[in-house]
C-alpha cells in the first residue's frame, strides 16, 4: 500500500529508506510503469544494503586514524627532534653561559682579590696621606695661630705705638692712621679716612710733599723729612716723617710713613736755647761786674788811703768821702 499511494502521487522514480510491510527497513528504488498501471520496487534491506558500507567505511576510518597517528607520530618525532635539538642547542649555550659565568667568576674572583689588595695598600696610603694631612693642618692651624698672634701684637704695637703711623694712596688720601696720629691731629680715624693729607700740610711744606711721595720715586727705602701740619684745633704742629713708597707686583699703590710729633721738643729747644742765652748774659754780666768790682775796690782803697792822710775838718776830705760814699 505504500509503495502504490507513493507512486501514485509521484510519477517518477523515487530513492530512499522506507519500513516494509515487515517493519524492516529497508533502501528501495521505485519507478511507475504507465503500461501496467504498477510499480516496479527493487528493495534491500538497509543493514544489508549498508553492510559493506560500514564496512569501507570502518577501513576508512582505521586508514584514516592510522594515517593520524602516523602523522601525529612523525609531527610528535620531528617536533622531538627539533626539541632535542633545541634542547641540545640550549644545554650546549647554557654549558657555555655556565662555562663563561664560571670563567667570569674566577675573573671576578681574582679581580676582587686583587681590588681588595689594592684597597687594603691605598687605604694604609690614604690612612698615611691623612695622618700626613693631619699633621700638616696641625702645624697649618700652629702657624696660623702664631701668625694671628703676632698680627695682634704686630697691631697691639702699631696701635700703641708714641709715633703716628699712617698710610695714604698715591692721591694721598689716607686709608689708615692708628690712635697716636688721631690723638695728635685730633681727627678720629673714621674721619681722616678719605682725607688728603695736603688739607692738613701747612702751604710751604705742600711741594715738599709732593717731592716725598712722587710715585717716580721707585726707592722703597724711606726717607725722612720735616714739615708742618695744622690740628683740628688749628694748632701747628712740627713733625718728622718717615716714609716710604708700596709697591705690588712692581708697581707703586701708596705711601707708608711714620710720623714723630717735634713741636713739644722744639718748644723745649727753643727755651733751652733762651735759657742758655740768659746763662750766658749772665755770665757775661757777672763778669762785667766782677771786673767794675775790681775797679771799685781799687778806687774805694786808694780813696780810704788819701781820707785817712786829710784832716778832719778839711773840705777836700767831705768831698773824697762823697766820692767814695757813690
Amino acid at each position: 500500500v505504500l509503495f502504490r499511494s507513493t507512486s501514485a502521487v509521484e510519477d517518477r522514480a523515487v530513492f530512499g529508506q522506507f519500513l516494509d510491510y515487515r517493519g524492516v527497513a529497508v533502501v528501495a528504488a521505485m519507478q511507475k510503469i504507465r503500461s501496467l498501471e504498477g510499480v516496479v520496487v527493487c528493495k534491500v534491506d538497509r543493514e544489508e544494503a549498508f553492510t559493506d558500507f560500514h564496512r569501507t567505511l570502518r577501513l576508512q576510518i582505521f586508514a584514516a586514524a592510522a594515517i593520524l597517528v602516523l602523522y601525529v607520530g612523525t609531527l610528535l618525532w620531528l617536533r622531538r627532534s627539533a626539541v632535542g635539538r633545541e634542547m641540545k642547542e640550549r644545554l650546549a649555550q647554557q654549558h657555555a653561559t655556565l662555562t663563561e659565568r664560571l670563567r667570569t667568576e674566577a675573573l671576578l674572583r681574582t679581580l676582587n682579590e686583587t681590588l681588595e689588595t689594592k684597597v687594603a695598600e691605598r687605604t694604609t696610603l690614604l690612612a698615611r696621606a691623612n695622618e700626613q694631612l693631619r699633621r700638616e693642618l696641625d702645624e697649618r692651624e700652629r702657624a696660623e695661630q702664631a701668625l694671628q698672634a703676632s698680627e695682634e701684637r704686630y697691631r697691639d704695637l702699631i696701635e700703641n705705638a708714641g709715633d703716628i703711623i699712617y698710610t695714604h694712596d698715591l692721591e694721598g688720601k689716607f686709608t689708615w692712621l692708628n690712635r697716636a696720629g688721631e690723638r695728635c691731629i685730633g681727627i678720629t680715624r673714621e674721619e681722616i679716612l678719605g682725607t688728603n693729607i695736603q688739607q692738613i700740610v701747612v702751604d710751604e711744606y705742600r711741594d715738599l710733599l709732593q717731592q716725598m711721595t712722587r710715585p717716580q720715586l721707585r726707592d722703597q727705602d724711606a726717607r725722612t723729612y720735616e714739615l708742618e701740619m695744622i690740628s683740628k684745633q688749628g694748632k701747628r704742629l712740627s713733625l718728622e716723617i718717615r716714609a716710604r713708597m708700596i709697591f705690588e707686583d712692581g708697581k707703586p699703590i701708596g705711601v707708608q710713613g711714620m710720623a714723630r710729633d717735634l713741636t713739644e721738643r722744639k718748644r723745649l729747644k727753643q727755651q733751652l736755647l733762651q735759657a742758655q742765652k740768659m746763662e750766658v748774659v749772665g755770665q757775661l754780666a757777672g763778669g762785667i761786674a766782677h771786673d767794675f768790682n775790681n775797679l771799685l775796690t781799687i778806687i774805694l782803697g786808694y780813696g780810704e788811703e788819701v781820707s785817712n792822710q786829710l784832716p778832719q775838718e778839711s773840705q777836700l776830705r767831705k768831698q773824697l768821702t762823697e766820692i767814695m760814699d757813690a
